[in-house]
């Protein structure tokens, strides 16, 4: 009888280690989702301040070509 019952509850406790892995794991991959989403917004911030940065160089030399005298402050 004590042999039943010692093996049921190593069944218990292994149960609970396999609910506890499986849980702690679906929490990294929503964590690892999570920072991939992160990642995703800074590329495209990144890219949008990149065509910013270059139009505004456009536009600065434009401004310039066009001018008959350079004034320097």
């Amino acid at each position: 009888m004590s042999t039943d019952t010692s093996r049921s509850a190593q069944v218990i406790e292994d149960y609970k280690r396999h609910k506890l892995a499986s849980c702690a794991l679906h929490r990294i991959n929503d964590l690892i989702r999570g920072f991939e989403a992160e990642r995703t917004i800074d590329r495209r911030l990144a890219q949008l301040g990149f065509i910013l940065v270059l139009a505004l160089i456009a536009a600065s030399a434009y401004f310039l070509m066009n001018t008959d005298r350079l004034i320097l402050f």
